[in-house]
């Protein structure tokens, strides 16, 4: 049972994967709270809709991320019972979700952690984007695998997963497969489920970063290119170099991390929690709920 005053820190993971890949993050903050002589927060990483256990998933199309929402502050409510601070670390969509029930419901959370969110900027027409490569690469995408094996050999050959910490690919596998009735391996998360996130609309948010009102520490892979088509002269870290600047009245931390892409938490699981160590385990007060 945590201490009343315990911090707890809510993950939400990425489009197309599950809790289970913040394993080796959460193993590595409970190492840093350990040597720190503090007490290891309250830690708990989600299945966002339509991922992992949380299925079946949501109707299709997906208009605008309100599920993602929703299951944010959901989770975000039956987290940390007590009076301690409580952080959000979310990694891309993930982190759009807890943005959104931030805004939401303001006072959800005490700090954000964000790395890479998916947050378009307002130079970006608003409405579904049908054309959007990466949906159309995600719904082409192998579903089915003879052995878990297999599953691994198909993985470790594709370029997202090249640069991945091999724990986190284990958690991944763990997580984002299911047994099918013939024996195989599946994907968890639908291949035209995901597809649809990325067709989506999530217009708006850019100009409502203002109303947040926590601290938030944004982060971006200093090697990532994953929103270089809609950066400022085709860059992902001058996106989120402008994006944290909207943030509050007085903007968000920005740091670009050397040798890092947009996966970045599962590339360097003891760096990324090393990161968020130095927020969680400083002096970030609960901010007053009246």
């Amino acid at each position: 049972m945590p201490m009343s005053n315990a911090k707890s820190v809510l993950f939400a993971h990425a489009a197309g994967f599950c809790a289970e890949v913040w394993r080796p993050v959460l193993a590595e903050l409970s190492t840093l709270a350990r040597r720190a002589g503090q007490p290891e927060p309250e830690c708990r990483a989600i299945d966002l809709p339509g991922h992992g256990k949380a299925q079946p998933p949501p109707p299709l199309p997906l208009m605008q991320w309100q599920t993602f929402e929703d299951a944010a502050l959901s989770a975000a409510a039956d987290l940390g019972g007590g009076s301690g601070a409580k952080f959000g670390v979310g990694h891309s969509l993930g982190g759009t979700s807890l943005v959104l029930a931030e805004l939401a419901r303001p006072g959800t959370f005490d700090a954000l952690l964000l790395f890479e969110p998916i947050i378009y900027p307002p130079w970006v027409p608003p409405g579904r984007r049908e054309d959007n490569p990466i949906a159309g690469g995600t719904a082409r995408r192998r579903n089915s695998f003879a052995s878990l094996d297999a599953a691994r050999e198909y993985f470790v050959s594709k370029p997202l997963f090249a640069r991945w910490d091999p724990r986190s690919l284990e958690a991944y596998m763990a997580g984002g497969l299911r047994a099918a009735e013939d024996g195989s391996l599946v994907l968890q998360c639908e291949r035209e489920f995901e597809a649809d996130i990325y067709r989506s609309d999530v217009s708006g948010i850019w100009d409502r970063l203002p109303n947040i009102g926590c601290p938030v520490y944004v982060w971006c892979g200093g090697a990532s290119h994953h929103m270089d088509a809609i950066g400022p002269g085709g860059s992902t870290t001058e996106l989120y170099r402008q994006m944290a600047a909207k943030f509050g009245t007085d903007g968000a931390s920005f740091e670009p991390v050397d040798g890092l892409g947009h996966f970045g938490p599962l590339e360097d699981p003891a760096r990324f929690a090393s990161s968020v160590w130095t927020k969680v385990g400083s002096g970030v007060a609960p901010r007053s709920k009246l």
